[in-house]
């Protein structure tokens, strides 16, 4: 064989090459131009999702500020509340006042019964004497 036939031979392999390179580099560029397409339509989705979701954390960040407001005042208050129940009764106490209210208003009544007592005799001697 001489060299031009290997040339030509070279040439044929060459261009065998050359066109499987080309026809795999066509498929490839329609295939990757549909897959992008639907890449970035799905891209597109999630960025309008991403936005959708942002503006709802920023919802959230403001109404956990609102809550952590809410939170303090409540913290206050259960705070002044805890200071404030020592100065409530305790059922001891409760149970020593009522019996303290039961003796004043027993001697009431007896001091009631005594001076409509004095008050009848009063009435009966008054009559008695005038006579």
């Amino acid at each position: 064989m001489d060299w031009f036939s290997w040339f030509s031979e070279g040439q044929k392999l060459l261009g065998f090459i050359v066109l499987i390179v080309t026809s795999l580099a066509a498929v490839g560029r329609w295939f990757w131009g549909r897959v992008s397409t639907r890449v970035n339509d799905g891209m597109s989705g999630l960025q309008v999702g991403h936005q959708s979701i942002e503006k709802r954390l920023v919802a959230v960040e403001g109404s956990l500020g609102k809550v952590n407001d809410d939170l303090g005042r409540v913290r206050v208050r259960m705070s002044t509340i805890e200071s404030r129940i020592d100065l409530l009764a305790t059922a001891r106490e409760q149970h020593d006042l009522a019996i303290l209210v039961a003796r004043i208003g027993a001697s009431q009544e007896a001091q009631g019964n005594m001076v409509r007592m004095l008050y009848e005799a009063a009435q009966r001697a008054g009559k008695g004497g005038d006579k």
